[in-house]
């Protein structure tokens, strides 16, 4: 069943496979700053906070367009290479450095341990599906 799902997937035209490709990396992103934030604080009350969302928007903006910039739509899941894999740091590494960029300049609550939990979450979570498509 899965595997069907997978073969019409990688059939589909290229266009719409980078579409899902980003909506799967921003749920992803969403997921890792939720989990870093919740597994630092012990609760979910920054949810009801406005600067939240915004940090959240502006983040996952500047990841999906560093991801871009690092041809992470361009390379074949089914092929992944040591250079993609580099790609990859990099491309979280730097989301990382944005999240703590956006607290500075924009004065948002976040405590220090958040970006390195954050990187983390996120590299374990785009890594790992990115390796588990390639089976």
């Amino acid at each position: 069943m899965l595997n069907n799902f997978l073969n019409y997937v990688f059939s589909l035209n290229r266009k719409i496979k980078v579409f899902i490709q980003l909506c799967f990396d921003t749920s992803l992103i969403f997921i890792s700053f939720f989990l870093a934030m919740t597994l630092r604080l012990n609760n979910i009350n920054f949810l009801n906070n406005d600067e939240f969302v915004l940090n959240l928007a502006i983040l996952t903006f500047l990841t999906l367009l560093t991801y871009y910039k690092l041809n992470f739509y361009k390379a074949v899941i089914r092929f992944i290479s040591g250079k993609f894999l580099k790609n990859l740091f990099l491309g979280v590494l730097f989301s990382g450095i944005y999240m703590v960029l956006n607290s500075y300049i924009f004065d948002f609550f976040l405590p220090r341990s958040v970006p390195i939990m954050y990187f983390s979450i996120l590299l374990i979570l785009t890594g790992g599906s990115r390796l588990l498509l390639k089976e």
